[in-house]
């Protein structure tokens, strides 16, 4: 399995990450200011650039500053990573940093893309312009070819339909990000029967996300709590400004931690779906290996009877040419026996004629 993105300080970041690597838990508005400055990529840049920032966003704004309000950005990303790095890990998944454009599955396998979504602010720190167009284009291209394609999105242009709809916050919209968009997973028109059985997996993933759910609700109370303490704070103060912001933060943390608990679910039937389309494809591989092995044994039999059935023809011919030779040997036999019975008749009749003439002849004698 492979895993690939074209933001290199991302992917340098999943790498370490794989390789054992333990990001930093504290960053620094100095640290995080200048690591936004510098152009050369690395896998810490990659951590601070998301993890550190408002929203995960690329380097959209300090997050820890939110500490005031019970809001561990570093906190939250590390136990998500590293709960993906161990599904990662049990894949045996490698990551690379590499254009879609330029793999090319074959008949069989299966590829899901995650593109940057039409209408939202992009994908920051690539120096690339996403065309969702020329994606879709390819997508079906590769359905074409035998390839199980898996796009998420908000829409897709026909034949396109989706299989899977998710209600998810668009925190790079240009909406206000307390708005939120149906996510959908699409496929190329009627969905195979290896597709249709995701439904079978809805009720699994919710068994197996009810925990993440529960912990996901508690935190979300103590947002709401630590939210509420800050805004009371900030009226006691006086601040109307701060207090109008601490009420903004409350009402975007329950918009966001309703999204944690969603994407996680998601991110868990995802990692199910997949794993179950690759031990499918797995088995239909074997049986097509199965298949091609009774083919070439069929084909290794009929060889075998053509060169038998093609030796009895000969020794066949063989025999009818000894018979023919037989018959002619045999006639050559009769004609000859039928000369020598003609020829010995007429050798009687001559004997007969001699005694009745010698007989004549005595009897005139005697007369």
């Amino acid at each position: 399995m492979m895993l690939s993105d074209l933001h290199e300080d991302l992917v340098l970041m999943w790498q370490e990450l794989l390789a054992g690597w333990k990001p930093p838990t504290v960053v620094s508005k100095d640290r995080y200011d200048s690591l936004q400055r510098v152009s050369e990529s690395s896998a810490e840049r990659g951590w601070v650039g998301f993890a550190a920032s408002y929203n995960g966003k690329w380097f959209g704004g300090y997050g820890p500053v939110a500490h005031n309000a019970g809001r561990d950005y570093l906190a939250e990303s590390e136990r998500l990573v590293s709960k993906k790095v161990s599904c990662i890990k049990s894949a045996n998944a490698q990551v690379e940093c590499a254009d879609y454009r330029a793999i090319a599955p074959k008949r069989g396998d299966v590829v899901y893309l995650d593109p940057p979504y039409a209408n939202t602010e992009g994908y920051a720190g690539t120096s690339s312009q996403f065309d969702s167009e020329q994606m879709w284009k390819l997508a079906a291209s590769w359905h074409k070819q035998g390839v199980f394609v898996f796009v998420s999105e908000y829409k897709a242009p026909s034949p396109f339909v989706s299989i899977l709809d998710n209600n998810r916050a668009a925190t790079l919209a240009h909406q206000s990000s307390a708005l939120r968009n149906k996510e959908g997973l699409f496929v190329y028109g009627t969905p195979t029967p290896v597709e249709t059985t995701i439904d079978a997996y809805r009720k699994m993933v919710s068994a197996m996300t009810r925990d993440e759910a529960i912990a996901a609700a508690a935190d979300a109370a103590a947002y709401r709590a630590a939210a509420a303490a800050a805004y009371r704070a900030a009226v006691d103060a006086y601040r109307a400004d701060a207090a109008a912001y601490a009420a903004a933060d409350a009402a975007a943390y329950r918009a966001i931690t309703a999204d944690d608990a969603a994407n996680a679910a998601a991110d868990a039937y995802r990692a199910a779906a997949l794993a179950e389309l690759m031990d499918s494809n797995l088995r239909m591989l074997n049986r097509i290996a199965e298949l091609e092995r009774d083919d070439r044994l069929n084909k290794a039999r009929i060889e075998d009877m053509q060169t038998v059935n093609g030796s009895y023809v000969e020794m066949t011919n063989h025999r009818i040419a000894e018979l023919e030779a037989e018959v002619l040997r045999v006639r050559d036999y009769a004609e000859r026996m039928d000369a020598l019975a003609e020829h010995r008749l007429i050798a009687v009749n001559i004997g007969e004629l001699k005694r009745a003439d010698e007989e004549f002849r005595a009897e005139q004698f005697i007369v």
